[in-house]
């Protein structure tokens, strides 16, 4: 719980929000189509191949489309929109469906459940737009433009949500001519036909920022090391513009993020506004320990 946003009480919903963590959908590895599913062992062969794919194919692209994802942290957004713009400075950018489920409810004490259940849909459009040099579309508006634009050629797609969120009617729009590159957690019928599919870290094992439905910009720490071999978007958006420019990448750190977001492009709330969380206490057990 955090006493300046819901006190000591914690949703049902958000209290379980973690079992799909550990799904056995889990995508784990790098996979090219086409191509044999790479081994564990082979796990840096894997990810170098479909860097090399994907910045391959953004450099011949005629016109890139890129949507993240409101489930991602500001960071995330932020730096897979500036590896995308390396290639594309006038990419179109979207945001991913945004789910709702129920209604808003108002507790007694006055705290709010809200129906949508996306994080970090503020957040991610906030960056987005300071960033584009366009209209930043919401999920219908990117589906329409995919089948109304033949001319975006190249897909950046990103997901990692908690469950199924590629609908019948969105595949429709993709077509069967476009390179689709998925960063995501969970196997899906897109991930099934993605040209290149790089697996996504869940929101515990990686650190960043939300931006709440009260537009409180709040950063957090990674909970527990990213499953097998998956890494946090930001990282391989990292990784993608190392390989892109031929030098070594960078180890994502979000505190060094949020500085170069306030100092090359104007952000400069995720310095002055971000509540990051105090360093919590060491607690010593109570549990008495008994050598045999």
């Amino acid at each position: 719980a955090n006493l300046d946003v819901n006190r000591y009480w914690i949703t049902d919903e958000v209290r379980y929000g973690w079992k799909f963590v550990h799904d056995e959908k889990r995508l784990a590895l790098p996979h090219i189509r086409g191509e044999e599913p790479f081994d564990s062992v082979e796990a840096p062969l894997a990810y170098r191949a479909a860097y090399e794919k994907l910045n391959e194919r953004l450099t011949r692209a005629k016109r890139t489309a890129v949507m993240i994802s409101p489930m991602l942290s500001c960071e995330d957004a932020y730096l897979l929109a500036t590896y995308v713009m390396q290639h594309d400075p006038e990419a179109i950018f979207a945001i991913g469906p945004i789910p709702f489920a129920g209604e808003d409810k108002t507790f007694k004490d006055g705290f709010k459940l809200y129906a949508e259940k996306a994080p970090n849909a503020r957040g991610v459009r906030r960056v987005l737009e300071k960033l584009s040099s366009g209209d930043v579309l919401d999920f219908d508006g990117f589906t329409k433009a995919l089948t109304d634009d033949s001319s975006i050629d190249t897909l950046v797609l990103t997901g990692n949500y908690p469950s199924t969120w590629v609908t019948p009617q969105f595949v429709d729009a993709l077509g069967y001519r476009r390179f689709i590159a998925l960063i995501d957690t969970l196997q899906t019928t897109l991930s099934e036909r993605a040209d290149v599919v790089i697996p996504g870290a869940s929101w515990a094992e990686k650190a960043g920022t939300f931006e709440n439905a009260n537009n409180r910009l709040q950063a957090f720490e990674r909970a527990i090391t990213p499953l097998d071999y998956c890494k946090s978007e930001s990282q391989i958006a990292l990784d993608l513009l190392g390989e892109f420019s031929g030098s070594s990448p960078q180890s994502f750190n979000a505190a060094n993020t949020r500085r170069m977001m306030a100092e090359e492009h104007g952000l400069s709330e995720f310095v002055t506004d971000v509540h990051v969380p105090a360093d919590g206490e060491e607690v010593e057990p109570d549990m008495k320990l008994v050598e045999f």
